[in-house]
């Protein structure tokens, strides 16, 4: 029997566009955009994330592989939720499977309350 369900968060669901976002804070720069895009999602380090690993060692890691736009990695990181955002037709999903009693992960519910809230 089936107990938990583990989701793919981005593009899944969430939309999630990071290069759109980075063009949006960092406008007409596309220097600082290709730098910021290559050590947060480019490196790996992301997917790391995505493993658990520790949030500011990571970051000091993206920091490390972006020399003079460090500023400009931790200012993306800071507001990486804006790089995201509500896909409609998975909330009716996750409704479903909680409603079964199934077990969702707790970040994957955490972070669609809080883009439901929005």
């Amino acid at each position: 029997m089936v107990s938990t369900v583990i989701f793919d968060i981005g593009k899944v669901l969430v939309g999630f566009d990071p290069v759109s976002y980075l063009h949006r804070i960092f406008p007409n720069d596309a220097d600082t955009v290709q730098t910021v895009r290559d050590a947060v999602w480019g490196s790996g380090l992301w997917t790391e994330l995505d493993g658990g690993s520790d949030t500011e060692e990571t970051l000091e890691r993206m920091c490390a592989l972006a020399p003079g736009r460090e500023d400009a990695v931790r200012l993306a990181f800071r507001r990486v939720g804006e790089c995201v955002w509500r896909m409609d037709y998975a909330i009716p999903w996750i409704r479903e499977l909680k409603a079964r009693g199934l077990r969702l992960l707790d970040e994957v519910y955490e972070l669609m309350y809080q883009i439901a809230k929005q």
